[in-house]
């Protein structure tokens, strides 16, 4: 089933100047904050039609040492197989850009920049459980784990003599709900045991794996074929 994705832009467009005051040959990009989110818009529907699933969960190991009432569970739990289940919901938030200018071989060069944080919000990530206690056969469960917010920031620059593009995307925080617990099927004594001992920030370096394989590629493309803002010195 596809996911439908309304993107809220949150917080006023904001404009950074290295001046206290702005003179009148300071630029500044004009349009830059419904450039960047038409390149957002446009990247999250190509993620959704990607298909979310095919964002992919780091494996991981734990042993596993835990008393449980008057059990003594000992042995090793591999989650693998990980992808993303669901988003609630995608927000962009804090949209900047800025001009700077840069001595380069006694010429004045100038750069532009835009850059803004996607959030996704409750994000549920799935994964199979392969648990292997100590003298006991093979067991096998599901697991669903959901964080508050992945936040994803992403930053697109040019330089405007060359008209060459750096473009990042890179996560910065990766939080799950206060409190919450990974969900097992089937549940058991076993699966409670789990439960103690997981832990969901194990799993940040799949953010890194997304911005570097899955989105920057995405905006990358996507940044060629749309004109970047132009700079005005007298606005």
């Amino acid at each position: 089933m596809k996911l439908w994705v309304t993107l809220c832009i949150v917080a006023a467009f904001t404009v950074i100047i290295s001046a206290v005051e702005r003179s009148s040959l300071t630029p500044r990009l004009v349009g830059a904050n419904d450039y960047f989110a038409k390149i957002i818009q446009e990247m999250i529907l190509e993620l959704e039609e990607y298909g979310w699933s095919n964002l992919k969960m780091v494996d991981n190991s734990q042993t596993l040492n835990e008393h449980l009432y008057r059990w003594h569970v000992t042995g090793t739990v591999n989650y693998t197989n990980g992808f993303v289940v669901s988003i609630e919901k995608i927000d962009l938030r804090d949209i900047k850009n800025n001009m700077m200018s840069l001595p380069v071989n006694g010429t004045e060069e100038w750069h532009g920049s835009v850059h803004g944080d996607l959030m996704l919000w409750d994000l549920k990530a799935g994964f199979e459980v392969i648990v292997n206690l100590d003298n006991q056969p093979e067991q096998r469960f599901t697991g669903v784990f959901t964080y508050e917010h992945v936040t994803i920031r992403c930053i697109i620059s040019k330089n405007m003599n060359t008209n060459e593009y750096t473009v990042t995307a890179q996560w910065i925080d990766f939080k799950p709900w206060p409190l919450s617990r990974m969900i097992y099927l089937p549940s058991s004594h076993v699966t409670q045991a789990l439960s103690r001992r997981f832990s969901a920030h194990n799993y940040s370096p799949s953010a890194t794996v997304w911005c570097r394989d899955i989105i920057q590629p995405i905006l990358e493309k996507l940044v060629e074929k749309t004109e970047f803002p132009k700079a005005c010195f007298a606005c």
